[in-house]
C-alpha cells in the first residue's frame, strides 16, 4: 500500500493507492480517498471504464493518439475565465498528489503547498498517521507554517494560537 497525500475538492486528503505488480500493473490499481471524516470512497465505475480502455489499447496494440496534432487557440493560455474553469474542474475537483508517505518519515514531519490557491499542511502525527489540514489559523487566517521540516507544534504568527501535531 502506498500513501499519497493531496487535496480533493479543497479538502486535504490522504490517498491510498494499492498497486499490484505484474506485466500490466495499471490493470490492478485501486485508488481510494479518505475524506475529512475518515470515510473511504472511490468511483469504481469510472475506474473500470479507464481500465477497460487501457486493456483494449494493450490488446489491440493501439494508443489514444490522434492522426494530427491538436491546435489550441492562443486565448486558451491567456483567458482568465478559462483559467478559472480549468482550475475548478481539473485541479480542485481531483486529487492532487503532494508526495509519498516516505516524504514524512518521522513524527512531526510536515510539508506545505498552495495548490490552486488553497494553503495545505500535511503532517505526520504522534500516532504515526498522515493528516492534511488547511494551513490557516482559525482566528486570523494566517499561514501557520511554510515549507517543510519537522515540528512538535505550529504557531500562528499573529496571536500565538498553537496547533499540535
Amino acid at each position: 500500500m502506498v500513501e499519497l497525500c493531496g487535496i480533493v475538492n479543497r479538502y486535504p486528503t490522504v490517498i491510498l493507492a494499492k498497486i499490484a505488480c505484474g506485466p500490466q500493473p495499471w490493470a490492478a490499481a485501486t485508488v481510494a480517498s479518505v475524506d475529512r471524516k475518515g470515510r473511504l470512497g472511490m468511483e469504481q465505475s469510472g475506474e473500470v471504464a479507464i481500465l477497460k480502455t487501457l486493456l483494449d489499447h494493450v490488446n489491440n496494440k493501439t494508443t489514444a493518439m490522434r492522426d494530427a496534432p491538436w491546435r489550441n487557440e492562443v486565448s486558451a493560455y491567456s483567458c482568465p475565465e478559462r483559467h478559472a474553469l480549468e482550475e475548478r474542474v481539473l485541479i480542485r475537483g481531483r486529487p492532487i498528489v503532494m508526495g509519498l508517505s516516505c516524504d514524512w518519515p518521522d513524527v512531526g514531519s510536515y510539508k506545505t503547498d498552495d495548490f490552486a490557491g488553497v494553503p495545505i499542511l500535511v503532517v505526520r502525527g504522534r500516532d504515526n498517521k498522515l493528516r492534511g489540514f488547511l494551513n490557516s489559523c482559525r482566528h486570523r487566517g494566517a499561514k501557520v507554517v511554510d515549507g517543510c521540516g519537522k515540528s512538535r507544534a505550529f504557531k500562528c504568527p499573529y496571536h500565538g494560537w498553537t496547533y499540535g501535531n
